[in-house]
């Protein structure tokens, strides 16, 4: 779900077959790591971003980790992609 909000917090939702990928997971001392990921259909170009935050927090996570792979030149990328 994080994940899926990072995507469309962003604005940045993916074409159909957009090699998008995001990773969440509670850490030992409690607090949310979310890993994102969005790379070209041929995976020679990958865009990433991570962050961390309270678990309380997560949809913030995920607008931080989306705003960041927008940054970095993920838009770019999902607009390389065609259905």
């Amino acid at each position: 779900m994080r994940e899926r909000r990072a995507g469309h917090a962003a604005r940045a939702p993916g074409a159909c077959n957009s090699p998008i990928a995001g990773h969440a997971r509670l850490e030992g001392d409690g607090r949310l790591r979310l890993r994102g990921m969005v790379f070209t259909q041929d995976g020679a170009r990958v865009v990433r971003a991570e962050g961390r935050a309270e678990a309380g927090e997560a949809v913030a996570l995920g607008v931080l980790v989306a705003e960041e792979l927008v940054r970095e030149g993920a838009r770019g990328l999902i607009d390389g992609v065609s259905c």
